[in-house]
C-alpha cells in the first residue's frame, strides 16, 4: 500500500551562505520503510549528502532537524524532534538528539518533515517558517540574548506568543562551546554532540515556527482507538500526569546519587539533594509545562516560595540530569540553589552535565590543591561555591582564563563525556558485558536495543514508552495504521533498529573510526572498557568485519541497505 499519512512530501534545504530555501522531495517508500523517520532519516540523510571528513563547525557540514511520522498525530507523546550532525567533541562520531515541547509538531504541522542546514549566514539571522512561507531574517539585535529572552522577543516580534514555537540557541551556542544545545519553547532542548555550537557556527540564532495544518492519517480511526489503548497502557505502567516531579527530580537527583562529586573529604551529594528537592517542591509552586498531546508532563515551571531566593521562577527540562550533572557534583545541596543554577545553564543554552564533569574536575583539583587562586583568576572553587560555578561558563563564553581552560579540558577529555558518543557504543558496552557463548541473553540485549532505536524514528518521546506492556506491538501498529503499511509488525520494527545501528557504524568508519577506538581507556578506568575476544564476538554477532568492525556487504544486502555495499569503506 502506498503512503496513505504520516509524512510530510518534503524537507527544507536551507543554504545560510547563498541565503536559500530548496524544498527537497522525501526518498521513496521503500527507503521511508526502512529508515522510517527521525534519527534513521536523519542518519541517512547524513550520509548521502554529507562531506564525510567535515569538522562538526566546517561551513558545509550540516545541521538536520528530522521529525518521525507521528509527530504531531493523536500518537501519545507525539512531541519528538531529533537534531543530527557531526559531534563537536568525538571527531569520528555522530551527535544525535532529541528534544520535545511544540516545536517538531508545528513544524510538521507546517507542512515540513525537516530541515538541512548548511553554509554560514554573512551576519545573524533566524529562520521563520509560517506554514508553506518561509524565509531567513536578520537577528542581529537577537544576538547575545540568552535562550529565554530570544523565544519572548521572537514571539512578540512575529505577533503571536501562543501559537508559535522557537528553536533557538543561547550565548553558548554563539561561542560554539562544547555541549551548547538548542533550546526549545523555554523548557526543552536537545544537546547531544553540540548541536548549539553547531548552529552558532552558521550564525544561525533561532527557527520559528507556526503550523496550523493537520497531520494526514491513512486509518484515522485506528489511530485513534490504538492511541487511546497506549495512553491507558501508560498509565496503568505507573506514567501518566499525575506526577511531573516523579519523573523530573526522582529518577535523576534521588538515584543517580551524585557520582561525581566524590573525595576522600566529601561523600556524594546527590541523594541528599534529591530529598531535599521533592521536599520543596511540595512547598513552592510548581506548574506543569506539557509538550504537544503529551501525556507525562515531566517538564514544569517552579516558583521558589521562601527562603532568601523566593520569588525566582525556574524551567526545568524533564528528567533531572541537568540539575544532578551540575549541583549535586559540585557539592551543591540547596534545591532553591539548584533551581537557579540549573535555569542559568538553560538559558546560556550549555549541556549541563558536559561542563558539570568537567567543573566538577576543577572543584576537586582546588580542593587537593592543585589548582589555587591564582589558577582560577580568584574564583573560589570550594565545593559547593555556586556563583563560581556560574561565572565559570561566563568566562567560557567569553574564552576568558579559566573558562578557556574549561572549554580546553572539555576538548581534551571526551571519553569522560557520558552519551556523547551514542547509541552505538552504549549498546556494544551492554552486549560486550554478556559473554559471548549466552546467546539467549545476547540476543535479548540486542533486541533491546533495537527497539530503542526504532522508538527514535516514530517522533514519540520516550517517556511514553517505558513501562507500556507490548509498547513494541503497540508503536508498530501505530506506525502501520498511521502510514498505510500493510504487515509492518514488530519483527520489521526491530529490523529498522538494526539499520539505525549500522548506519551509526558506517558514519562513523567514513570518519575514521578504527576498532582500536573500541579500546579506549576512560579516566579512572585501568583496563579497557572491551576485552579483544569480546569485542571480536560481538563484531560477529552484528554481521561486521572482525578486522575492522565495519559492517560487511553481506550483512547490507540482508538488511536491503544496498545503496551502501559498493561504500568504499565496505569493501
Amino acid at each position: 500500500m502506498a503512503i496513505g499519512g504520516g509524512y510530510r512530501p518534503h524537507i527544507l534545504r536551507v543554504d545560510l551562505e547563498q541565503g536559500s530555501i530548496d524544498r527537497q522531495p522525501l526518498p521513496d517508500e521503500a527507503i521511508l520503510r526502512r529508515y522510517v523517520g527521525g534519527t534513521g532519516l536523519g542518519l541517512y540523510f547524513l550520509l548521502k549528502n554529507a562531506p564525510p571528513q567535515a569538522a562538526a563547525t566546517d561551513p558545509d557540514a550540516p545541521l538536520i532537524f528530522a521529525v518521525g511520522p507521528l509527530t504531531g498525530t493523536p500518537a501519545v507523546n507525539s512531541t519528538d524532534w531529533t537534531t543530527v550532525c557531526f559531534n563537536l567533541l568525538v571527531p569520528y562520531s555522530v551527535g544525535i538528539g532529541h528534544g520535545h515541547g511544540f516545536f517538531g509538531a508545528y513544524l510538521k504541522l507546517a507542512g515540513h518533515e525537516g530541515i538541512y542546514l548548511t553554509g554560514v549566514s554573512e551576519r545573524p539571522c533566524y529562520l521563520w517558517i509560517d506554514d508553506g512561507h518561509v524565509e531567513l531574517r536578520d537577528a542581529g539585535h537577537l544576538w547575545g540574548l540568552d535562550t529565554r529572552e530570544t523565544e519572548r522577543r521572537l514571539k512578540i516580534e512575529l505577533g503571536d506568543e501562543t501559537n508559535i514555537s522557537v528553536a533557538c540557541i543561547g550565548p553558548a551556542g554563539e561561542a560554539q562551546l562544547p555541549g551548547a544545545m538548542v533550546k526549545a519553547d523555554r523548557n526543552h532542548g536537545s544537546g547531544k554532540g553540540s548541536p548549539g555550537a553547531v548552529m552558532g557556527s552558521k550564525n544561525l540564532k533561532a527557527i520559528a515556527v507556526h503550523g496550523t495544518g493537520v497531520v494526514p492519517l491513512s486509518d484515522a480511526p485506528a489511530v485513534v482507538d490504538l492511541a487511546a489503548d497506549w495512553e491507558e497502557s501508560l498509565i496503568a505502567g505507573g506514567q501518566g500526569p499525575a506526577v511531573p516531579l516523579a519523573l523530573g527530580v526522582q529518577n535523576g537527583a534521588v538515584t543517580r546519587s551524585g557520582a561525581g562529586a566524590r573525595t576522600k573529604a566529601k561523600p556524594a551529594w546527590g541523594s541528599e539533594l534529591g530529598r531535599k528537592y521533592v521536599e520543596a517542591c511540595r512547598r513552592w509552586r510548581v506548574t506543569s509545562r506539557p509538550s504537544y498531546n503529551c501525556k507525562i508532563d515531566c517538564t514544569y515551571d517552579v516558583e521558589i516560595t521562601d527562603g532568601p531566593l523566593s520569588g525566582y521562577v525556574g524551567s526545568p527540562r524533564g528528567g533531572a540530569e541537568n540539575t544532578d550533572g551540575i549541583c549535586a557534583v559540585i557539592g551543591v545541596d540547596d534545591p532553591a540553589v539548584a533551581v537557579v543554577m540549573t535555569d542559568f545553564f538553560e538559558g546560556m543554552g550549555v549541556e549541563s552535565n558536559l561542563f558539570g564533569t568537567v567543573m566538577e574536575s576543577m572543584y576537586r583539583a582546588f580542593a587537593e590543591g592543585v589548582l589555587t587562586p591564582e589558577d582560577t583568576d580568584g574564583l573560589d572553587l570550594t565545593w559547593g561555591n555556586w556563583e563560581s560555578a556560574m561565572e565559570l561558563v561566563r568566562k567560557a563564553v567569553r574564552m576568558e582564563g579559566i573558562g578557556a581552560r574549561l572549554v580546553n579540558e572539555s576538548k581534551a577529555l571526551p571519553e569522560t563525556l557520558d552519551g556523547e558518543k551514542g547509541v552505538l557504543e552504549k549498546m556494544g558496552s551492554r552486549l560486550l558485558e554478556i559473554d559471548h557463548e549466552d546467546c539467549l541473553g545476547v540476543d535479548e540485549v540486542r533486541e533491546s536495543q533495537y527497539a530503542s532505536l526504532f522508538y527514535d524514528t516514530l517522533g514519540v518521546c520516550n517517556f511514553g514508552i517505558k513501562g507500556v506492556p507490548e509498547a513494541l506491538r503497540i508503536t508498530s501498529e501505530s506506525l502501520a495504521r498511521t502510514v498505510g503499511w500493510d504487515g509492518f509488525d514488530t519483527v520489521e520494527a526491530l529490523q529498522v533498529g538494526e539499520r539505525l545501528t549500522n548506519l551509526m557504524r558506517l558514519a562513523y568508519a567514513r570518519r575514521g573510526f578504527l576498532k582500536e577506538n573500541e579500546f579506549e581507556v576512560s579516566i579512572g578506568r585501568s583496563e579497557p572498557q572491551h576485552p579483544p575476544a569480546r569485542t571480536d564476538a560481538y563484531y560477529r554477532q552484528m554481521g561486521w568485519d572482525v578486522g575492522s568492525g565495519r559492517p560487511t556487504a553481506e550483512t547490507l544486502a540482508r538488511l536491503g541497505m544496498d545503496e551502501f555495499i559498493e561504500d568504499p569503506i565496505t569493501r
